[in-house]
């Protein structure tokens, strides 16, 4: 018997989405808590840093525990900091509907590794802004893929990756 996802991950949030009308996103406490929802980010120990209605970032800090044989970050590293940047640029983006989310998964992800990365890397992620407003404007519903794109940079601000994320989500009308 297969375990159950959790229904409810993005009731966390709740104190930190705002209200219709009222307060906006808190988002720095939303990426507070983000840091603390996805134990295998702990364990390995990427960072979220932002989660904005425009994108969202997370760091790989520097250190021999990411890295591979040849001394450049891991790729498994690497497509973590992306997938979980593209869940930060979600929660940002669709901060004012988030408790309502019944469904986020990751359905797919290209890599185009443009060259090897060394030392620290950030991924910043980014939503296809159409989907985006047409979900939070009404026009979509219900069941709807998600595309996303995720720029990974060393120290120098030089891309070194890029990432392609297919997300399936699924947010009921009210």
């Amino acid at each position: 018997m297969g375990q159950q996802l959790k229904q409810d991950v993005f009731e966390g949030f709740a104190p930190y989405v705002g209200s219709p009308g009222g307060t906006g996103p808190d988002y720095e406490k939303m990426c507070a808590h983000a840091n603390t929802m996805v134990p295998f980010s702990n364990h390995v120990g990427t960072r979220m840093l932002e989660i904005s209605p425009e994108r969202g970032v997370v760091e790989i800090p520097a250190g021999e525990q990411m890295n591979n044989h040849l001394g450049s970050v891991h790729a498994g590293a690497q497509f973590l900091a992306a997938e979980l940047a593209g869940a930060m640029a979600f929660g940002g983006a669709f901060a004012p509907v988030l408790t309502q989310v019944k469904l986020f998964i990751l359905r797919s992800s290209t890599a185009v590794f443009l060259s090897p990365g060394c030392g620290r890397i950030r991924a910043v992620a980014t939503l296809d802004p159409r989907t985006v407003s047409d979900v939070l404007g009404g026009t979509v519903s219900g069941k709807f893929e998600l595309d996303g794109k995720a720029w990974l940079y060393d120290d120098n601000d030089v891309a070194v990756a890029k990432f392609y994320l297919d997300y399936v989500v699924d947010i009921p009308a009210d």
